[in-house]
């Protein structure tokens, strides 16, 4: 019997992380009545940030918290 493998696995993962970065991103903007993610002022994204690092390490969506941090902070660093 093969053992199981499960081939192009990484585009699942891809995928995941795409379908997470979207909640968490769609949230944000949702709660915070904004148009973009670029909108969010310092003190809102420490509000997001806030939340975050009590949040559950370990969820899915903690990792989607981190990159649209990461994001946030890149394009704020830009402007």
């Amino acid at each position: 019997m093969e053992k199981f493998n499960w081939p192009k696995i990484h585009k699942t993962e891809s995928m995941v992380e795409d379908y997470a970065y979207g909640i968490v991103e769609s949230n944000i903007i949702d709660y915070f009545q904004v148009e973009e993610l670029t909108d969010i002022t310092v003190e809102q994204m420490d509000e997001v940030i806030e939340f975050k690092d009590n949040y559950n390490e370990y969820s899915v969506l903690y990792s989607a918290f981190n990159s649209i941090i990461d994001v946030w902070t890149m394009e704020a660093e830009a402007s």
